[in-house]
């Protein structure tokens, strides 16, 4: 066979314009892929990104949150307690009150006669030696003058100390390695808790 003839039909030029737009085609879906790969890529990154970002703030919120509720908490604890000293010391002063209007009421005499009595009970149960008073720190002055008048036992003597103790009234006595409490919230401890009750209920009713 002599040597074979390739024939191409059709026009050269035409068929070069079908290559290159079959060409272009593949590339352009080639493109279009490679687009929605990358695109995919980034919002998941953007996704992965908006979680974490979510997250940080709802750390950041919770870690703020328990700050705020941890401040809210001691400051409550603060308040409570200083309306509880408020409140404590304003029963107090209402009690000191109601007491001082109880010692106007039944007289000076009457109310240091009261306090002798106590002396004298003292000195009793003590028995001998020297019993030394020390008073509440508002009944100074009456145990004072309630000592000089006390009708003590035979081979006891009195002293009033000048250091007062804490109370709403009346007096410790001590002697013969003995301690009596006289103070007016131990021997009308009942009355006197009945009365802070009272107060408390109307004041903070």
């Amino acid at each position: 066979m002599a040597g074979s003839v390739v024939r191409v039909v059709g026009s050269p030029e035409r068929l070069a314009d079908e290559v290159v737009e079959r060409v272009r085609g593949e590339i352009e879906e080639k493109v279009k892929a490679a687009l929605q790969a990358a695109r995919e890529i980034l919002e998941k990154a953007y996704e992965e990104s908006l979680s974490r970002l979510e997250q940080e703030l709802r750390h950041a919120a919770r870690e703020a949150r328990e700050r705020v509720e941890s401040y809210t908490a001691r400051r409550e604890v603060e308040l409570r307690k200083k309306l509880s000293t408020i409140r404590a010391a304003a029963v107090e002063e209402a009690l000191q009150e109601a007491l001082q209007r109880l010692r106007e009421t039944v007289g000076r005499e009457e109310y240091e006669a009261f306090l002798a009595r106590l002396i004298e009970d003292a000195a009793s149960k003590i028995g001998s030696g020297t019993v030394t008073l020390h008073p509440a720190a508002p009944d100074a002055e009456a145990v004072k003058r309630a000592a000089s008048r006390a009708k003590l036992p035979g081979g006891v003597k009195i002293e009033v100390s000048s250091d007062t103790v804490e109370g709403l009234g009346g007096f410790i006595a001590r002697g013969g390695g003995v301690s009596l409490d006289y103070r007016l919230e131990v021997i009308l401890s009942d009355a006197i808790e009945k009365a802070r009750a009272r107060i408390i209920e109307t004041l903070f009713k």
